[in-house]
């Protein structure tokens, strides 16, 4: 019904109904490791422009503003909630779209603000609520925050609710044209704060204080369990040295050494390119953007699946296979090497 109203379709998304992996159990013993099951469902467009992209890290410390889209229609329940979970309870209820309407509405009146460059970086309120997508945004910029947050509710239900809902940061300059295209659209929007460029964290609802800390530190505690879930699976030291160096990390510095120019007409009409396979399989992702690369830098990309390869007589006919180009496929495991792009020649495939 939803997706009728909002005029979109799925064609698929992230089955995780039966991950299960073997691993040594304390005595040595192979044991299987199931997962809960989820289902994630997803959406996705064409990109016309990827230098629009938002991201959630904070993008100007100290110099810009954050906003708050609430699209919860006045809800803030917290059944369902990681806050429950982490309290072993379930709750009463849960969020729920209650205007699939105004989700429409929200997401147009972004997408002018994105396509005008008015939006610095944004995230969704999902998953541990708003506090955790004000302090996730705060992580990934390796900033500080400072929030004073107005709700008609107790603090913990404003800030652990998993509600509809986004924020954004924008440029102060921006700001009234933002908050006035979200208010066009009949969107609720609010400003609840701004980045700092001092590593503290200040968040108030209502006027008092309920969270007062260094982003640092916070982050340490964000990222505990993840270290102790990485000693059991890699070097200890190796996991001792990356958490001790988190809080020195900065973000990277991207550069070319080169100016980048279109592959010459000549190489892209030649009759004899070299041949490269693009090898997916059922879960790949990523296979039409790699093929469009090769096809740039001068080569024949063949689109070529798993299957393909148990019948190599009509690979070989065509002798399309002096290199493979393996596309990332999480069906075989986010491991260090299990999606590694490699190239090779296939002669195994092909004989």
């Amino acid at each position: 019904e939803i997706l009728l109203r909002l005029g979109i379709a799925i064609d698929g998304g992230k089955d995780s109904l039966s991950m299960a992996a073997i691993a040594p159990d304390e005595n040595g013993k192979d044991e299987t490791v199931k997962a809960p099951g989820t289902l994630v469902i997803s959406g996705y467009v064409t990109c016309p422009d990827i230098t629009k992209t938002i991201t959630p890290d904070l993008k100007r410390p100290g110099a810009s503003s954050l906003l708050y889209v609430d699209l919860g229609n006045g809800h803030h329940r917290l059944g369902g909630s990681s806050l429950a979970h982490v309290y072993q309870q379930i709750g009463d209820a849960s969020p729920d779209v209650g205007d699939p309407a105004q989700i429409k509405r929200a997401i147009e009146a972004l997408q002018i603000c994105i396509a005008k460059g008015w939006i610095l970086a944004g995230h969704d309120r999902s998953d541990g609520g708003l506090v955790t997508t004000l302090l996730e945004m705060a992580f990934s910029g390796n900033c500080g925050i400072t929030i004073d947050l107005s709700a008609p509710v107790d603090p913990i239900s404003a800030l652990f609710s998993e509600e509809l809902g986004l924020v954004i940061e924008v440029d102060p300059a921006h700001q009234s044209a933002v908050l006035e295209t979200f208010r066009k659209a009949r969107v609720p929007v609010e400003a609840i704060g701004a980045t700092t460029a001092h590593s503290e964290v200040h968040l108030s609802v209502n006027g008092s204080t309920v969270l007062r800390a260094p982003m640092a530190q916070l982050r340490d505690t964000w990222e505990a369990t993840s270290f102790q879930l990485e000693r059991l699976q890699s070097n200890p030291d190796c996991v001792i040295q990356e958490e001790a160096g988190l809080a020195l990390q900065s973000p990277p510095l991207y550069g070319l050494t080169f100016t980048p120019k279109p592959t010459s007409p000549s190489i892209l009409a030649a009759a004899n390119k070299p041949k490269v396979a693009i090898l997916r399989e059922e879960g790949s992702n990523g296979d039409r953007e790699m093929t469009s690369a090769f096809f740039a830098a001068g080569f024949e990309p063949w689109d070529v699946t798993m299957s393909d390869l148990g019948e190599p007589r009509s690979l070989s006919r065509r002798r399309i296979c002096r290199w493979i180009q393996l596309c990332r496929c999480p069906r075989f495991g986010q491991r260090l090497g299990g999606c590694y792009p490699l190239q090779r020649p296939p002669l195994g495939a092909i004989r």
